[in-house]
């Protein structure tokens, strides 16, 4: 089915994978942050160890 895929697009190649992408959803959508309401970029980094 042609019209499924996404056509190419301009600009760098992601720098994670989708597997790194899965875990990082599924952390955020699983816990929330000890201290917040919510996720930061900053704490999610931190809490995935990528910063």
């Amino acid at each position: 089915m042609e019209g499924l895929v996404d056509a190419p697009r301009s600009g760098a190649p992601r720098s994670i994978g989708d597997k790194t992408v899965e875990r990082l959803v599924a952390l955020m959508l699983e816990e929330a942050p000890s201290n917040a309401t919510h996720w930061s970029t900053r704490t999610m980094e931190r809490q995935a160890g990528m910063s």
